[in-house]
């Protein structure tokens, strides 16, 4: 898949970037690893991982909502053949 559509602003930071001792103080923020991509295409190539994370949610809310169209589409062939049958 080659998306070309840019992306304005991502940054990909190390998770421990901003773990700090109990009781310490923030005087200086912690090094952190970011990376800043421009389009889908950067981010695969970049950060594998979280590329394949991000298609993996389209994909699961994709899923999801086709199961909830499909699930109210029976419903209201249920409601419908029950109408009918009363009228």
């Amino acid at each position: 898949m080659s998306d070309t559509n840019p992306v304005t602003s991502v940054s990909v930071q190390s998770p421990t970037a901003a773990i700090q001792a109990p009781g310490a103080t923030a005087a200086k923020p912690a090094p952190s690893a970011a990376t800043v991509v421009a389009s889908m295409e950067d981010l695969r190539e970049k950060a594998p991982k979280i590329y394949k994370a991000i298609m993996e949610g389209i994909a699961m809310n994709i899923c999801s909502e086709s199961r909830r169209h499909t699930e109210e589409l029976k419903k209201l062939m249920k409601e419908d053949q029950r109408d009918r049958a009363r009228a």
